[in-house]
């Protein structure tokens, strides 16, 4: 969740987001859905190697129980801006992603999560070389137009 962090713009009123956009995001640093033993190895990167990014990320291990890095766990999602997020199904947070849209989902929060089968982590940036990553741009692209739009 690189960048503005939606649930502290909605704590401070600003910046006032209108969307906001998860390409297949670490939901919940310390969540071990099905996903992450079903998708450790062989799909690009590693459950190892998303714990190791998730390690960084952090000042410290306890920071993944801040809901301003681990949005999963926070006491209330409301208020938070229409999100769009996309999930790979060779994904090893692929499942922590569902739950947090049926999440977002039931606090009311307008969620569009797309899921797209035999994608890999990573896919959002190989245009060049997987023609499918197309799909994921031209879904921002429709979602962003739409939110911006309003």
């Amino acid at each position: 969740m690189l960048g503005v962090r939606p649930l502290r713009a909605r704590d401070t009123g600003s910046p006032a987001l209108c969307a906001q956009v998860l390409v297949y995001p670490v939901i919940d640093g310390t969540a071990r859905f099905p996903s992450w033993e079903e998708n450790a190895e062989g799909y690009l990167i590693t459950a190892a190697a998303i714990g190791w990014f998730w390690e960084q990320y952090l000042a410290t291990l306890e920071d993944a129980e801040n809901p301003y890095a681990s949005p999963a766990k926070a006491k209330s999602l409301a208020g938070l801006p229409p999100t769009l997020m996309l999930v790979n199904e060779y994904e090893v947070t692929r499942d922590e992603c569902l739950n947090y849209g049926r999440m977002l989902t039931e606090q009311g929060v307008p969620v569009q999560v797309e899921l797209y089968s035999g994608l890999v982590h990573g896919v959002y940036w190989m245009t060049g070389a997987v023609p499918r990553s197309a799909e994921l741009h031209s879904a921002v692209v429709e979602f962003l137009g739409k939110q911006f739009a309003r």
